[in-house]
């Protein structure tokens, strides 16, 4: 492909059509680019109920098993040799909040470790536990990753999908599941007494006191390299794009801020894949007026100059994907539909 085309994938953009988000007090500011994509794009039904769906899909990847997607696996194959024998499972620091009658996951994105602080709870937790078969790296100082010959019988639950939840119904499950609630119960105990947190205590700062075990799994395989999509360049700061692109052996780029930006850099013919997560935060998803105080920015730095870009000829064809099992096509000629009426994202 001599042309150029985008395809762009925003998890948490259709939450307009949420009541709590629809129906923020004071003048609803319009979104004139985002508003004519949408009216005037063709629409599909995906079927997929996440990001990570979406991009399993987008990548190529074969149909995971029940035990789900492999999350730690790919998180630890952006620093470290990773290898399909191996088993890994995140094991990332958490704050919980303890209430009266229950536990509050609060998740850590506000937490702030630094690297060293973290890698030295990691050295200790290590130590401590050195006769076991496991053994925790550190990815990030907020994701952190075991490697392990065999895996458990358990079933865990996505950090993100239980912040702001009651963990009792989340803890892990499965034959083995008292041994692992056991062990995250000691660690807890580590936490609470390890200098890294009594230090950060003293100077105010939040404390890690507990950590999450999710998205357990072996090292994926990807198809045959006829069956895959391939993209020009993957453009994110996303983990598991950047690591499903690495697995696939296509370029990564970080995002840029500003689609003007993408499109100075994008000098690559054919397909991008461009993932931009953030409206889907935790801390957007519980505040309607900053998620759609976000979304006007993104209009504004994103869909805006790709729309022109697309007017002008300068790109072939936009593709969103929502995430949320839609995505929406637009072309220049599809994009000239007068009759397609233009509405207000409410």
């Amino acid at each position: 492909m001599t042309q150029k085309e985008i395809t762009l994938v925003v998890p948490g953009l259709r939450r307009f059509a949420d009541k709590a988000y629809g129906e923020l007090p004071g003048p609803i500011e319009r979104l004139a680019a985002l508003e004519l994509m949408i009216a005037r794009s063709r629409k599909f039904k995906t079927g997929d109920h996440n990001l990570i769906e979406t991009l399993w899909r987008l990548f190529g990847m074969p149909p995971v098993a029940d035990a789900g997607f492999p999350m730690a696996a790919l998180a630890h194959s952006l620093k470290y040799e990773t290898s399909p024998g191996q088993w890994y499972m995140h094991c990332d620091p958490v704050v919980i909040q303890p209430n009266r009658d229950h536990l509050l996951m609060l998740g850590n994105s506000h937490l702030d470790l630094t690297e060293r602080e973290a890698a030295h709870i990691i050295r200790d937790i290590n130590a401590a536990y050195e006769d076991q078969p496991w053994r925790v790296k550190l990815v990030s100082p907020h994701e952190w990753i075991m490697e392990m010959p065999d895996a458990p019988a358990i079933k865990t639950h996505p950090m993100n999908s239980v912040i702001g939840k009651k963990i009792n119904d989340f803890l892990p499950s499965g034959r083995d599941a008292k041994t692992w609630r056991a062990l995250m119960n000691e660690w807890q105990m580590l936490l609470h007494s390890h200098p890294v947190n009594q230090t950060r205590a003293d100077k105010g700062l939040p404390v890690a006191n507990s950590v999450w075990f999710w998205g357990e799994g072996r090292f994926p395989v990807t198809v045959a390299e006829s069956k895959t999509r391939q993209w020009a360049q993957c453009w994110s700061c996303h983990t598991a794009t950047l690591a499903l692109a690495k697995l696939n052996k296509i370029p990564r780029v970080d995002a840029p801020e500003t689609g003007s930006l993408w499109l100075a850099q994008a000098v690559t013919p054919g397909s991008h894949l461009v993932v931009i997560d953030y409206l889907d935060a935790h801390e957007l998803v519980a505040d309607p007026a900053k998620w759609r105080q976000m979304l006007s920015h993104l209009n504004e730095q994103w869909f805006a100059p790709l729309l022109s870009a697309l007017q002008e000829r300068a790109l072939y064809r936009i593709i969103l994907f929502t995430a949320d099992g839609w995505s929406y096509e637009l072309t220049a000629a599809l994009a000239k539909r007068w009759w397609k009426r233009i509405k207000a994202l409410n």
